[in-house]
């Protein structure tokens, strides 16, 4: 399966990414561009990002994952990552995408804090996707950081061996987090986030997939405003295990079946 390491980018703004070739080219076959999550949650989609890329360039389709400026091997310290610094790097990877493949289709999927940066960034940029697939989306950056916040006390306590209420005593709060689970969160990055919710009544794609994992939530007015994003909307909840867990994580599991209906929804025309 061939794949290209590259950087692309402005000049003080490099990023990183990898380019899968489709391995049969038709007229018809798709340009996807993946979005990572965030800090820890970005390892641990390393290895499902990709088995789906790889899987994707089988069936025909060319294929970007990049890094966030200031995260993975992207320029740039941890310092200097903010949610609106993503929303460019995501313009910057969709002209590399466009440059690299002449395919017509596009597709974007974004895993956790990617499908927030996916959404802005379909919105502010006006990229026509014919599909966009939402995999455990952060849809309100508030209760993002605050899930952060609680996960980063259960780490610790775990880690550590002492009660969460002792972790939690010591923890700052959810607005004022300087680090979370190992990732360090920039002031610009927190206060972005915390402004986020997703309202847009734009369409921003011919299709929206919403994929989701036993252990997230999806308010109805989040839906409700989902489904006003795209002509066709698709709700998807059988995932046999939830990738952000610790058993996927120590098991090194990747979830099949949702890789499954990604490929199939992605070979077929909206």
């Amino acid at each position: 399966m061939a794949a290209t390491p590259l950087h692309f980018g402005d000049s003080d703004r490099k990023l990183y990414g990898v380019f899968h070739h489709a391995e049969k080219r038709t007229p018809s076959a798709p340009a996807v561009l993946l979005f990572n999550p965030f800090g820890e949650e970005a390892v641990r989609s390393f290895r499902i990002f990709k088995q789906l890329a790889e899987r994707l360039a089988r069936a025909g389709a060319s294929v970007l994952r990049f890094d966030y400026y200031g995260s993975g091997d992207s320029d740039g310290d941890c310092a200097a990552l903010d949610f609106d610094g993503m929303i460019r790097d995501a313009a910057m990877a969709q002209d590399e995408l466009e440059a690299l493949s002449d395919a017509r289709r596009v597709i974007w999927i974004g895993l956790g804090l990617g499908g927030a940066v996916a959404l802005r960034a379909a919105s502010e940029t006006g990229a026509r996707l014919e599909q966009l697939f939402l995999w455990d989306p952060v849809l309100s950056g508030a209760d993002y950081l605050a899930g952060l916040r609680r996960a980063h006390i259960a780490a610790l306590s775990e880690a550590l061996d002492v009660p969460q209420s002792s972790v939690e005593r010591d923890t700052p709060a959810a607005a004022k987090m300087t680090e979370a689970l190992g990732a360090c969160l920039p002031d610009a990055l927190r206060d972005q986030l915390r402004r986020f919710d997703f309202v847009d009544d734009k369409k921003i794609a011919r299709a929206i997939h919403l994929i989701g994992s036993s252990d997230a939530s999806v308010s109805p007015a989040q839906e409700q405003t989902l489904q006003r994003a795209a002509a066709r909307y698709h709700r998807y909840d059988k995932a046999s295990m939830t990738w952000n867990s610790n058993e996927a994580m120590n098991a090194y599991y990747v979830p099949t079946d949702v890789i499954d209906y990604i490929a199939d929804a992605a070979g077929r025309r909206s």
